[in-house]
């Protein structure tokens, strides 16, 4: 990702997940995820078996809710 400097990198962010966490039965899926994507960037998630990458596109969608951390961008977007 290009590193911007203050108002300019902050416009340009498409996604911002800030520490993230998710656990399932209290075992943690993920912890304190912290994400930047740029508008118009185009990025792949990869990870090993289990290591919550279902889970995190899941939260994106809405279709869990995180237990701490917050995204930030996706409000009035279209997610598939």
């Amino acid at each position: 990702m290009r590193q911007g400097k203050g108002k300019d990198r902050i416009e340009n962010m498409a996604l911002a997940i800030h520490d993230l966490g998710k656990s399932y039965g209290g075992v943690p899926v993920f912890r304190h995820v912290e994400l930047l994507l740029e508008e118009g960037g185009v990025y792949c998630l990869r990870a090993p078996s289990g290591a919550g990458k279902t889970t995190l596109l899941r939260i994106l969608m809405g279709l869990e809710r995180p237990d701490e951390g917050w995204v930030e961008g996706l409000k009035g977007r279209r997610v598939s």
